[in-house]
């Protein structure tokens, strides 16, 4: 029970600190990063990859990286090989040995299939594995 709570923890200080660093700061407005973000959260664009990455990813992984497990970058991930491992992955997501982890699963209702999709080619674009065509 005390390892989920400072997990939890860890996992909100995490998300304030990355807004911030993003610019959005604890006021909020600013300028995000242009490599893995570029759009607001309130943006007209939401639906686009950087405004889906913003809205579910940038807390935990600024700039691809893992601010909970940074051993676990987004960034060259295995979980990047092809799309259909990704939506598996964020749909039910595992730690390498397949525990759970921190990250929360991404259900239908929070995440289309289609935002997955246009999440991933906006991740692989920038990852630089060029799978962004798949």
């Amino acid at each position: 029970m005390k390892k989920a709570i400072v997990v939890l923890a860890i996992v909100f200080l995490s998300s304030i600190a990355a807004r911030a660093q993003m610019g959005g700061g604890m006021m909020g407005g600013g300028m995000m990063n242009e490599g893995w973000g570029g759009e607001s959260r309130e943006s007209p664009k939401a639906t686009s990859g950087a405004g889906i990455y913003n809205a579910n990813c940038a807390g935990c992984h600024p700039n691809g990286g893992n601010a909970v497990t940074p051993n676990l970058p987004v960034k060259g991930s295995r979980t990047l090989a092809d799309f259909k491992t990704f939506l598996n992955f964020i749909r039910d997501p595992k730690m390498p040995d397949g525990s759970k982890g921190a990250m929360p699963a991404m259900t239908q209702s929070k995440i289309s299939d289609r935002q997955a999709e246009t999440l991933y080619q906006f991740i692989t674009a920038r990852d630089g594995s060029g799978k962004s065509g798949n």
